[in-house]
């Protein structure tokens, strides 16, 4: 067997620490990958490659970087490294290195081996934390961003200033988009639209066209009366000049 290698995203997967561990029973180194020399960390891992050779062991060998993978570690109260946990039985157990006193992985395999074997049974079972759940990792999200703040509190003026901007900007835009949909919309040239709007354009007068087609119009129509009523007092002399000549008949006759 091969050291299994996990993470934030596989350790509960794999080992169901808190699930009821079907899946059998884990031992699991916790290493920093910062401290890569440290000399007991390098001896602990060569400790766990001896150990998962061991075809005869019933427990899986495991490790996890607690540099790359917080979350596991913050669950399970890691605070130095390297440290050990043994998943079995529905419980964890806090496997000792005390009594070794040199960085030598034969003699921490052989302490190990000695643990796993039913050096456990002298160890009060621990309850197996929880999965944090979505409103943990949200609440730690939100400790994170604290510290941040605290770190740098120009930093909310500067977000907030961003946000005003970004806002500012929306607004304008969605004013813009809204004045142009009110506006009524202007045929393509070419369309039957801009002819028709053409043609009613050129059958519509201007004020100034209408007055002076009003004028002409009005002076023509005096036009029209003047000669009507020259003709009439034409005829009317006329009609004069036959009725004397048949008034002064008459008076002969009489």
């Amino acid at each position: 067997m091969e050291v299994v290698s996990l993470s934030d995203s596989t350790f509960e997967h794999q080992t169901q620490a808190a699930a009821g561990q079907t899946t059998g029973h884990w031992c699991v180194l916790f290493t920093n990958s910062s401290l890569a020399e440290d000399p007991w960390q390098v001896a602990a891992e060569d400790a766990w490659h001896t150990l998962a050779e061991d075809a005869d062991k019933s427990v899986i060998m495991a490790k996890l970087d607690v540099a790359s993978s917080r979350a596991v570690a913050k669950r399970f109260g890691i605070s130095s490294t390297p440290a050990v946990l043994l998943f079995r039985d529905r419980g964890m157990y806090s496997v000792s290195l005390a009594g070794v006193t040199s960085p030598d992985a034969d003699k921490l395999a052989a302490a190990v081996t000695a643990f796993v074997e039913g050096g456990y049974e002298q160890q009060a079972a621990a309850a197996v934390p929880a999965e944090p759940g979505l409103l943990d990792v949200a609440k730690e999200a939100a400790k994170e961003a604290a510290k941040v703040v605290k770190v740098s509190p120009n930093i909310m003026f500067i977000c907030g200033v961003i946000c005003l901007s970004f806002g500012g900007v929306l607004f304008i835009a969605f004013m813009g988009v809204g004045i142009w949909y009110t506006l009524p919309p202007k045929p393509l040239p070419g369309s039957a639209a801009a002819t028709d709007a053409s043609a009613a354009a050129k059958k519509t007068d201007t004020p100034a066209e209408t007055a002076a087609a009003a004028a002409a119009a009005g002076g023509a129509g005096a036009g029209a009366a003047g000669d009507a009523a020259a003709g009439g007092d034409d005829d009317g002399a006329d009609e004069a000049e036959v009725v004397k000549p048949a008034a002064r008949a008459t008076r002969r006759r009489a």
